[in-house]
């Protein structure tokens, strides 16, 4: 990768640029339990009755399968599944309480959310050396990355956040990066895609023509890999 062709940096954002507890697959059970019984709580203190229910963080998440069941693949609005969540829980919740549960499961979301001091030193020399940094993640609320910028205090260092709300499509679609690409006006062999998925970032991001590199953090690199891969951010360096 010459640095003559790259001109925009992406990254991913969640379990590569920033960290957060459910990124370790041991942890996701844990972190989701805890998410929705402090969002019952919140809904506790409004004045609604929620029925005892256990693994409530799974009736969320099968309600967002049956409805892309049931539809053509899209990107699901996490305010929407709230409303369908509390409705299948014999909750008639009302709107503005619907908004302000809104907002408290994103915020409790979004601090849980840190970014490593090595990758908040990255973001700044690339942003120094002049590179055009954006961010994509795939989330069911383009207020969260927003949200998580402002607590990380990082949202300076970023021209653009994409997320699949936004865009309206799901980073495994090829797509989603050719309308990135389109959307800033520049060729996408010009950008170089930087993530820990190879579903959602590599793969994708390589068949709409980006440039890739995969963190692997899980697994970690291997010999015999084709494609530029790292387990430092800070080496992403080698390839631009």
């Amino acid at each position: 990768m010459s640095d003559l062709l790259i001109k925009i940096i992406s990254f991913d954002m969640g379990c590569t640029l920033f960290w957060e507890p459910a990124c370790e697959k041991h942890n996701a059970e844990p972190v989701m339990r805890q998410q929705f019984n402090e969002l019952i709580k919140e809904a506790e203190k409004l004045g609604y009755e929620i029925p005892t229910r256990d693994n409530l963080y799974e009736l969320y998440f099968n309600i967002g399968k049956r409805i892309w069941n049931i539809s053509l693949e899209r990107e699901l609005w996490h305010k929407y599944i709230l409303l369908r969540f509390f409705f299948e829980l014999g909750v008639s919740i009302k709107l503005d309480d619907l908004e302000h549960l809104y907002w408290f499961f994103i915020d409790t979301i979004a601090k849980r959310f840190t970014i490593p001091r090595r990758h908040r030193q990255l973001l700044e020399y690339l942003s120094g050396m002049g590179y055009y940094i954006v961010l994509t993640t795939s989330t069911g609320a383009h207020d969260l990355p927003l949200r998580i910028l402002q607590y990380t205090g990082v949202k300076d260092y970023f021209k653009q956040v994409f997320s699949t709300q936004l865009v309206g499509l799901l980073k495994t679609d090829p797509r989603f990066y050719m309308e990135i690409a389109d959307t800033l006006n520049i060729n996408p062999n010009r950008i170089v895609h930087i993530g820990d998925s190879l579903t959602h970032d590599i793969l994708p991001a390589k068949k709409a023509g980006y440039r890739t590199i995969l963190f692997d953090w899980r697994t970690k690199c291997r010999p015999s890999d084709t494609d530029a891969c790292v387990t430092d951010l800070w080496d992403i360096l080698d390839y631009l």
